[in-house]
């Protein structure tokens, strides 16, 4: 979660060994800079951790959910630094935008996930109700997940009322 601060809600973990997922806040600014150096500290420091427990660790993916334009300038070294590919833990970044994030930024923040610069960045429609599009991104992320950990492969693009996939515009 972040504002002006960044703070783990919820430490990379087996998908199946999480019962609860904790409430997100909205809160003081959006600074996007301290977001990535959050996660990549994380990354740095859990997926060692995973490995030793005997947890066979892929690439992570990361959900990044912005309700505004980033509130400080310098995010784009930090994000740089995490979703550099020659660092081994560099995560895929999926990008949500909702409220106030523009679609540029949104696009910029989603990482490509293969050689022909694929990525994945969606927008909140304007008149969407924020609470209900988050509702629906976690709903087929979650599907999405239990699909691939059965075997039938990961279901992407996510689809649903209030939010378009952002190469669609």
């Amino acid at each position: 979660s972040f504002s002006d601060t960044a703070q783990v809600l919820l430490p990379l973990s087996k998908m199946t060994d999480v019962d609860n997922f904790p409430g997100l806040v909205a809160e003081g600014g959006t600074n996007y800079g301290n977001a990535f150096t959050c996660l990549k500290n994380t990354i740095q420091t859990d997926i060692p951790d995973l490995r030793k427990s005997g947890a066979k660790v892929y690439r992570p993916i990361v959900m990044f959910i912005a309700g505004s334009e980033p509130t400080d300038t310098n995010w784009k070294a930090a994000h740089a630094q995490v979703a550099d590919k020659s660092w081994p833990f560099s995560p895929h970044i999926i990008s949500f935008g909702v409220g106030g994030a523009q679609a540029d930024t949104i696009r910029e923040v989603a990482t490509q996930v293969d050689k022909k610069g694929k990525s994945f960045a969606y927008l909140a429609d304007d008149n969407a109700d924020p609470g209900a599009v988050l509702s629906e991104i976690f709903k087929s992320l979650l599907k999405g997940l239990w699909e691939a950990a059965c075997g039938r492969g990961m279901v992407l693009p996510i689809t649903g009322p209030g939010f378009i996939k952002l190469d669609e515009i």
